[in-house]
């Protein structure tokens, strides 16, 4: 059942709302036509792509999916529901405790601009390629600020999915990879390549400081994990039909037949910290410097505003565990003035 959720911060009177900004507040607002953005510094860098609800007058994207326009298929156009204050949730969870994460939300209808794709694929109008710059830029800048004051960086692209009632994180890892019992021999296949320099990446895909691992224990189930190591519900006797790769699993219906759907990591996390060979290598600029992670959030976690607010939670708690883990980043606490009395 879907119900009223508070408006992305962008419908109340054209200023963030109170909920995720005050004059407190480390970051810095910075407005923007198609990109909700707030400016930080730490090595932490949230993004957004699909949770918009601007129409903006654009056309709606058409079923083409290859650059040579030849490949004719349904594109996904659903809006991942309440991703954006979802978002929104975790930075002001993390800024709560200290940390200015970058956040980088879309404001426009996925079925106008998809900014999880390559640019050329992105739109059917010159609008839709503004948007994508501008939100990219906007992720850019947060990986610069980052590396600015810190040696890596890591990303966290937010999504949301119905098809498995569990949350599903991707590090550019296959259903295929994923059954292997260590992922170490994969690691420069994967969007963490720049901390397997320094970690195993089994710890970091599924061990205890893993991402799904820590979901997990704020009572959120997730893949991959410790308790579910892999996504593949197949018998590997008769082996697996599942491509694992979301525009594949995309049927054009919303319902997937293949009990192994994962999706794995697309063009954001690929694009900024590298991955599998079929898209494009990350920028010069952000090799071996940035690792990302794309988390396919399970609907229950996004209903309303308090299992928005719970949820919301429990992944910047799991982000702040991963990054004191493989990065040793630990926030400096905000003084509570209220309390402590003016310095």
């Amino acid at each position: 059942c879907r119900q009223m959720v508070s408006d992305p911060p962008w419908r109340q009177n054209g200023e963030p709302s109170p909920s995720i900004w005050d004059a407190k507040n480390p970051s810095t607002v910075t407005p923007g036509r198609y990109t909700h953005i707030l400016e930080g510094s730490c090595p932490i860098i949230l993004s957004a792509p699909h949770g918009g609800n601007l129409d903006l007058g654009l056309p709606d994207r058409r079923m083409i999916n290859t650059p040579d326009r030849q490949n004719v298929r349904q594109l996904c156009r659903e809006t991942d529901l309440n991703t954006a204050q979802l978002a929104c949730a975790v930075e002001a969870q993390l800024r709560n405790r200290g940390v200015n994460a970058t956040l980088v939300v879309s404001k426009v209808l996925r079925s106008k601009v998809d900014l999880n794709r390559p640019e050329g694929l992105c739109s059917e109008c010159h609008q839709g390629f503004e948007a994508w710059h501008e939100y990219h830029s906007a992720i850019r800048g947060g990986l610069r600020r980052a590396l600015e004051e810190h040696p890596q960086a890591h990303l966290f692209d937010l999504h949301g999915q119905g098809h498995r009632e569990a949350n599903e994180v991707g590090h550019v890892l296959t259903n295929k990879v994923l059954r292997e019992s260590c992922l170490d021999d994969y690691a420069g296949a994967s969007s963490c390549r720049s901390l397997s320099v320094c970690f195993s990446l089994e710890d970091m895909v599924r061990g205890e400081h893993s991402i799904g691992t820590q979901l997990e224990r704020h009572g959120f189930p997730a893949v991959p994990s410790q308790s579910t190591p892999h996504p593949c519900a197949c018998d590997p006797v008769k082996g697996c039909p599942c491509t694992g790769y979301d525009v594949c699993c995309w049927n054009g219906t919303g319902t997937d037949p293949r009990p192994c759907a994962f999706f794995w990591g697309g063009t954001t996390i690929q694009l900024y910290s590298g991955g599998a060979d079929n898209l494009q290598l990350p920028t010069q600029e952000f090799a071996g410097k940035v690792s990302a992670t794309q988390l396919e959030t399970f609907a229950a976690g996004r209903q309303d505003n308090e299992s928005i607010a719970a949820f919301g939670e429990a992944v910047a708690l799991s982000i702040l565990d991963f990054m004191e883990a493989f990065y040793k980043y630990s926030p400096v606490p905000t003084p509570n003035w209220e309390t402590q009395g003016s310095p």
